[in-house]
């Protein structure tokens, strides 16, 4: 059967600037605050500078593309590895302190 709907919504995007992901570690908390805004999101676009320009205002003294790139995804992996251990936790708390409703663990489910 064909449907019809009386309106239809296109596809939405939501675009955020995220500051720049630092070479030094000097300013942690604020890096995690944006690792957990990239988190949020269903993609991300990264943008990377790849020219040398001084009217261009640059986060850093020199221009590294690709060391640039390997810093993100290296952040990314390690925040994604953070969130999976967490949850990791979580389910093992879960796990000692049984089923909600009782029932023993599966022998499976025990770690």
């Amino acid at each position: 059967a064909h449907v019809s709907p009386r309106s239809s919504l296109g596809p939405m995007a939501k675009i955020v600037d995220l500051p720049p992901v630092s070479r030094s570690t000097a300013n942690r908390p604020a890096q995690n605050r944006c690792l957990a805004a990239a988190a949020a999101c269903d993609a991300l676009i990264i943008v990377n500078r790849c020219f040398d320009a001084t009217h261009v205002p640059n986060h850093s003294l020199d221009l590294k593309p690709v060391a640039d790139l390997d810093i993100i995804e290296a952040e990314l992996v390690a925040f994604d590895l953070e969130l999976v251990s967490q949850r990791v936790k979580e389910g093992a708390q879960l796990l000692q302190q049984g089923v909600p409703d009782g029932s023993p663990v599966p022998a499976e489910m025990q770690g």
